[in-house]
């Protein structure tokens, strides 16, 4: 028998689903229920709204996407019927657009972070040795 328990901020209830305990599960899942009836709805907002409609501004300042995630914690959205990173989508959104070449750092190394002020655009060569810069620091 595991004894896992809640990964929730300060719940230490035994582990139901998915991380959580039966509470927390239940209520992320009437959570996710909301946002699948509100696809519809956001294919007709533009993209700072889709964004300010999934977003959880934590103490820190990120932006933590609340939408669907990738295994690494990459926010993902459908948008007009593509598929995009939702820090990307974010950046492009307010800043404009990245050249394919480029990629995006999370300064704040929070791979859900979805602020453009924590986003900075660097070549993939750049932000493989920050990536490895801050696990050895």
């Amino acid at each position: 028998m595991s004894d896992r328990t809640c990964t929730a901020d300060g719940c230490s209830r035994k582990h139901y689903a998915r991380g959580w305990c039966k509470p927390h599960y239940k209520r992320e899942a009437a959570r996710q229920k909301a946002l699948s009836g509100q696809r519809q709805q956001l294919r007709n907002l533009a993209p700072a709204e889709v964004i300010a409609a999934r977003i959880d501004v934590t103490e820190t300042g990120c932006w933590a996407w609340g939408g669907a995630r990738d295994p690494k914690g990459y926010g993902r959205l459908m948008y007009r019927g593509e598929q995009y990173l939702a820090h990307r989508f974010s950046y492009e959104a307010s800043r404009g657009p990245v050249s394919e070449d480029m990629t995006l750092d999370h300064l704040c190394r929070n791979t859900s972070c979805v602020n453009p002020t924590h986003l900075e655009v660097v070549t993939r060569s750049e932000n493989s040795n920050r990536r490895w810069q801050s696990r050895a620091a």
